[in-house]
């Protein structure tokens, strides 16, 4: 990677690579991600109910399942943040990808 000209150049570079400012490293939280993902679980809800498709397939149910395992993700990440402990951040990364297979069933379903 190439440095940037300018005081911060140091620090951006740095942020990218993974290294703080100080030489330590740092924490790629799941937080933003699995907030993210909860809107767009919480957005096919709305959607299989509006369609009028809820009573014929599952895919509100896996997505609200989905939409639960994300906020788990979500608290998990946030208490990870707070006491600086790596065991909760990855509770959150597996309930994350718990999620993720919850709202690919999800869409599946609804598809077919």
């Amino acid at each position: 990677m190439t440095s940037l000209p300018g005081p911060s150049a140091g620090r951006f570079r740095s942020r990218i690579e993974g290294i703080g400012v100080n030489g330590e490293t740092t924490h790629h939280y799941i937080l933003d991600s699995a907030a993210t993902l909860l809107g767009v679980s919480l957005v096919i809800v709305t959607a299989v109910h509006i369609t009028g498709k809820a009573s014929t397939t599952i895919a509100d149910e896996l997505a609200f399942a989905a939409a639960l395992v994300f906020l788990g993700s979500c608290g998990a990440s946030h208490w990870a943040i707070i006491r600086s402990q790596d065991r909760l951040e990855e509770i959150a990364d597996r309930l994350f990808a718990l999620g993720l297979l919850l709202l690919f069933g999800s869409v599946l379903s609804f598809w077919f």
